[in-house]
């Protein structure tokens, strides 16, 4: 094992690979989750502050997701490092990092547009 291999271990490397998508998958599955408790215990139509709670919950989260998905595409960007393996981690953490931003938006529409519960 040369030098440049113990400057990125396996499992940071993964993390950064695959971190933008893993918070997409967190938000999604929490979302959803949030809808159909919402729908089975009927605190669909529950207000806070003149908002349905559960699009509230859900807007809370995926802002919460999506700041820290850039937050990671920052640091990646940060890095400046001309190794090939180095540039590849960037370039794939950036491009994970805009795929899942584009996710947070179609997942964020529902909550934003609809104006009843959905809930039938």
């Amino acid at each position: 094992m040369n030098l440049a291999d113990r400057q990125w271990p396996f499992t940071r490397t993964s993390f950064l690979i695959c971190a933008a998508l893993l918070i997409w998958l967190a938000t999604f599955t929490c979302a959803y989750v949030l809808a159909a408790l919402g729908c089975a215990l009927a605190f669909d139509g529950v207000r806070f502050a003149g908002f349905r709670i559960v699009p509230l919950i859900t807007t809370v989260m995926i802002l919460a997701a999506a700041a820290t998905t850039f937050v990671l595409m920052r640091r990646a960007l940060a890095k400046q490092d001309e190794r090939p393996l180095a540039q590849f981690v960037r370039f794939v953490c950036i491009a994970t990092g805009v795929l899942a931003s584009l996710a947070f938006l179609l997942l964020w529409l529902p909550p934003l547009f609809l104006r009843q519960a959905a809930c039938t």
